[in-house]
């Protein structure tokens, strides 16, 4: 039965595999791998509840085994409803490490809208990674689902380990693609909106040491910070990541590296790497706001600056931009940097 339901399963008769896999366990309930197949067959026909049994049984036989972890998580998430995430897959290509992944990124195409998944899926998904990356510690695709599970449940903290553990791992091959983004921006929005962080997991035990929740945000905040400067800035960088780090900095009151972030952000952008005889007028039209942009805050930090002439900086800026840009002279947008650097110039009379 072990057999035929590997040669169904193999064939994609999913079906049969299950029943003769069900056969097996039946007799032996100790075969862990025909758990494993039987769990991804149940994954191929989104029979979720018999996925899940099936991969309870693996790690309840195997508690070191990361992969069934794993794909219980993503099974947890099915159950309701997931957004799209990243699903673990064997180093060898093996066709049943794929079951997850390839069943979860059909059902996430089709997802209805009015479902949600119930926090307590999201919660136990949660503990079945944290429990995985034990024995799974260089895995960055589950280092990704951790951290995309750990920010829907509020665990801020967990998520930005997370994240600062798939940059370590994937920096060097995918650059600036490595980083999530949208995590980063909502751990900064944990920081800077005064969110705090849900005492469910790892909050627990900092919750229980601090007497106010001020100081359980204080360490969110040196986290996300220490995340920027010793994890990802090192490595690699955006405009948003820029943008990002700047939030984070001026709510910290720290305006002189909160505007050098913001200038960071605009040399790394399309109005900075500019060149001249571009001919691409949306992209153009594009950087045009950015200019503007940069102007505006310039104009907010600058007085806030000691010894900065932002002023000067704000004119230099305009005029490389237009300087590179001559070819679009023409385009009514052109009328706009003519206005701004107008304006410059009477703020320095």
């Amino acid at each position: 039965m072990r057999s035929l339901g590997g040669y169904y399963f193999a064939r994609g008769n999913y079906p049969d595999a299950i029943t003769c896999l069900r056969r097996a366990v039946a007799i032996n309930p100790l075969l862990s791998r025909s758990w494993f197949v039987l769990g991804c067959a149940c994954v191929r026909v989104e029979d979720w509840e018999g996925a899940r049994d099936a991969f309870v049984r693996c790690v309840t036989i195997d508690d070191e085994d990361a992969e069934s972890w794993n794909n219980l998580a993503s099974v947890y998430l099915r159950m309701g409803e997931a957004g799209k995430m990243v699903t673990s897959e064997d180093d060898d290509g093996d066709e049943t490490g794929n079951a997850a992944h390839e069943a979860q990124t059909k059902a996430g195409a089709a997802e209805d809208a009015g479902k949600r998944v119930p926090f307590s899926n999201k919660l136990l998904a949660f503990r079945a990674l944290k429990q995985g990356l034990k024995y799974s510690y260089d895995n960055w695709r589950m280092w990704a689902n951790y951290m995309i599970v750990a920010v829907d449940i509020g665990e801020f903290s967990e998520a930005c380990r997370a994240l600062a553990r798939v940059v370590e791992e994937r920096a060097a091959k995918d650059g600036a693609a490595c980083v999530d983004e949208d995590v980063l921006d909502k751990l900064v929005d944990a920081v800077t909106r005064g969110s705090g962080e849900a005492s469910t997991e790892s909050n627990a035990a900092e919750a229980s040491a601090s007497t106010s929740g001020t100081a359980t945000a204080t360490g969110l905040e040196r986290r996300v910070a220490d995340l920027f400067e010793r994890t990802i800035l090192p490595r690699v960088s955006s405009p948003r990541i820029f943008r990002a780090r700047a939030r984070l900095l001026t709510a910290q009151g720290r305006y002189e590296d909160a505007l050098n972030a913001h200038l960071d952000a605009y040399r790394a952008g399309p109005a900075g790497t500019i060149e001249k005889g571009e001919t691409d007028g949306d992209k153009w039209r594009a950087a045009v706001g950015e200019v503007e942009e940069i102007v505006d805050v310039l104009r907010n930090f600058g007085p806030r600056v000691a010894g900065f002439n932002w002023k000067l900086q704000a004119r230099s800026i305009v005029r490389t931009f237009m300087g590179r840009t001559r070819d679009f002279e023409d385009e009514p947008e052109w009328a706009r940097l003519t206005a701004l650097q107008e304006e410059i110039r009477r703020e320095e009379d």
